[in-house]
C-alpha cells in the first residue's frame, strides 16, 4: 500500500481512537443526569364560580332571576347570587388541610385603553379565611355568597362627588384556595384562584374574569438517571474504539507501505507479473572467465536479448533491494541491475569486466 495512504489511514484511526476514548471518558465520568419521575399518586383539582343575577320587578324580564352570561341593566339589578365550587380528586386518600377565602378589590381608573391608569384601590373581605381538614380521596367546597352591588355603587358615587372626577371603576372578586397534603410518597402544595370581574360604570353590566381554574399533579419518587441519549452515545463510542483499534492493528500487521519515489518494489512486481514465466532464479553466478559481462540500460533490453538468443532470463537477489538479471550468450553475459541508489554496493558502480 502506498505509504502516504497507509500512514494517513493509521493517523485517522488513531485520531478516532483518541477522540472516542476521550468522549467515552467524558460520558462515563460526567454523565448528564435528568430527573425521572415514578409517580405514585396522581391528583387533579378544579374551581369555578357560578352566578345568577336577581333583578327588581320590571316590565322587561318575565323572570326575577337571570342566568349567567348575559348583559344586565344596572338600574334593574337587585343583587348577584354566587356560588363557589372547589373539587379535589386523588388516586388514594390524602391528609388534606388548607384555607379558602373571598375578597373584593375595587379599583378606579382614568383614561381608556393603553392610557388607562389606576388612581385608587380599595380591598374588601367578602368571606374571611376559612380552614378545612380532611383525609379522603375527594374534597368538595361549596360556598354561596350574595353579592350586593349597591354599597359599591354608593361608595363610587360619593368619591366622584368629592373629587369631582368621573372614573371607570371595576370590582374584581377573588376566590382563593390553598391546599397542603401529606402522603407516604411526599408532600403536596397547590393553590387555585378564580375571579369574577364586574365593571361598575355605564348603564350595562357584563360579568367577566377567569371564572374557573383547574390543575393536575402527582407525587412520586424522583430519581436522577442518565439521559437516554447518553446510553446510546456510550455504546457508539465503545464501538468506535473497537473498530479503530482493530483497524490500526490490521494496518500494522497485514500491510506495509512503499513510497512512489522508491520504485524498486513496483518494478520488481511489474517484471514478475509480466515476465514471470520467463524468469529463472539462480543462487550462483560462476560463469566462464572468458565471458565478458555486458551491462544493458533497462530490463526491456534484457528481454530483447533473451528474445534474440532464445535464452531464459536468469536473476539473482544480491541484497534486499538489489536484483541482477542475466541472459547467457556464447561469449557474453548480458546483465541488468535493478536496485535503489541507497543500496548500491561500490563494487557494482563500475561494470565488471569478468565474472
Amino acid at each position: 500500500m502506498n505509504s502516504f495512504v497507509r500512514y494517513g489511514i493509521i493517523v485517522f484511526l488513531s485520531f478516532m481512537l483518541i477522540f472516542s476514548g476521550f468522549k467515552l471518558y467524558e460520558v462515563m465520568n460526567n454523565p448528564k443526569m435528568v430527573k425521572a419521575e415514578d409517580p405514585k399518586l396522581a391528583y387533579d383539582y378544579s374551581s369555578n364560580i357560578d352566578y345568577a343575577v336577581n333583578v327588581t320587578p320590571n316590565d322587561i324580564y318575565e323572570s326575577s332571576q337571570l342566568e349567567a352570561g348575559q348583559d344586565y341593566f344596572v338600574n334593574l339589578i337587585d343583587d348577584i347570587e354566587t356560588n363557589f365550587h372547589y373539587q379535589w380528586n386523588s388516586q388514594a386518600a390524602v391528609n388534606l388541610e388548607g384555607t379558602y377565602s373571598a375578597k373584593g378589590v375595587l379599583q378606579a381608573f382614568i383614561g381608556e385603553g393603553e392610557d388607562k391608569e389606576p388612581i385608587w384601590t380599595r380591598e374588601y373581605a367578602l368571606i374571611p379565611e376559612k380552614t378545612f381538614s380532611e383525609t379522603n380521596d375527594k374534597l368538595e367546597i361549596n360556598e354561596p355568597y350574595q353579592l350586593d352591588l349597591q354599597p359599591f355603587y354608593s361608595f363610587i358615587q360619593k368619591l366622584e362627588e368629592q373629587s369631582d372626577v368621573d372614573t371607570n371603576t371595576t370590582l374584581t372578586v377573588y376566590w382563593d384556595v390553598n391546599v397542603q397534603g401529606d402522603t407516604e410518597f411526599g408532600g403536596i402544595s397547590e393553590s387555585s384562584t378564580s375571579t369574577m370581574t364586574l365593571p361598575l360604570y355605564g348603564k350595562i353590566l357584563s360579568v367577566g374574569g377567569s371564572l374557573s381554574d383547574e390543575g393536575t399533579g402527582d407525587v412520586g419518587q424522583n430519581a436522577m438517571v442518565k439521559e437516554p441519549g447518553q446510553v446510546r452515545n456510550t455504546w457508539l463510542f465503545i464501538s468506535l474504539i473497537v473498530v479503530s483499534l482493530a483497524g490500526i492493528i490490521s494496518m500494522l500487521r497485514f500491510t506495509e507501505g512503499y513510497l512512489e519515489r522508491d520504485s524498486f518494489k513496483k518494478d520488481v512486481n511489474r517484471i514478475s507479473k509480466k515476465f514471470g514465466s520467463r524468469l529463472v532464479q539462480i543462487d550462483e553466478d560462476h560463469f566462464s572467465h572468458t565471458m565478458k559481462v555486458l551491462r544493458v540500460q533497462s530490463f526491456e533490453d534484457i528481454v530483447r536479448v533473451s528474445d534474440d538468443l532464445v535464452r531464459p532470463i536468469l536473476y539473482k537477489k544480491i541484497a534486499a533491494h538489489h536484483i541482477t538479471y542475466y541472459v547467457l550468450g556464447e561469449d557474453y553475459v548480458y546483465s541488468y541491475d535493478l536496485q535503489t541508489d541507497a543500496d548500491l554496493p561500490e563494487e557494482f558502480i563500475e561494470p565488471r569486466k569478468t565474472m
